[in-house]
């Protein structure tokens, strides 16, 4: 009987390609011979056979291939062909390029966005997916005097960013978001 640790590298290396990432750093920690054998330039030829084009993009740029791997696998899962995330095209264009998305943890039915137009606009993820139309539940130009480039939250606490330079903190409410202070 022949164990995987006795298997040719070219057999052991193609089985791993069937792996995942995290499933890879678990063998990577049975025995010194596979964590040899899955070594940088392992997870180098691994990313580059399932990733079309240049890498890295910019010149003699040093790259952690580990680190890139489990990075694409980690969104593989969360957004793949096999995920269980949802798509929502949004047909008609009312609003300025979105540039901004997120969804608060404290509130997971909620999608907030940032647009080109200065505009934040709070949209219920239910009614969204069941329907065409996308009507907020809130809009707000008042925050901003630029582009909207981030938005994050801490609880009910929402920090927005923008190409005015200030990133304005709110309260998420009920409501929508309730400006409390400024920060340039």
């Amino acid at each position: 009987m022949v164990t995987i640790d006795c298997l040719p590298f070219e057999i052991f290396r193609s089985i791993c390609l069937f792996l995942n990432a995290f499933d890879l750093l678990s063998l990577k920690q049975v025995c010194q011979k596979f964590n040899k054998l899955l070594g940088s330039n392992f997870w180098k030829r691994r990313l580059l056979g399932f990733s079309p084009g240049d890498y890295p993009c910019l010149p003699n740029k040093e790259v952690n291939w580990v680190d890139v791997s489990i990075e694409r696998d980690r969104h593989l899962i969360l957004f793949g062909p096999n995920s269980a995330c949802s798509q929502f095209v949004r047909p008609e264009a009312t609003s300025f390029g979105i540039d901004a998305m997120h969804i608060p943890p404290i509130a997971p039915e909620l999608l907030i966005l940032g647009d080109r137009g200065r505009v934040v606009s709070i949209f219920s993820l239910k009614s969204v997916s069941n329907s065409e139309a996308w009507t907020p539940l809130s809009t707000d130009a008042r925050l901003h005097s630029g582009w909207i480039w981030s938005i994050k939250s801490l609880g009910n606490s929402v920090v927005t960013g923008s190409w005015d330079g200030n990133l304005r903190h709110g309260i998420l409410s009920n409501t929508g978001i309730s400006p409390q202070s400024v920060y340039k």
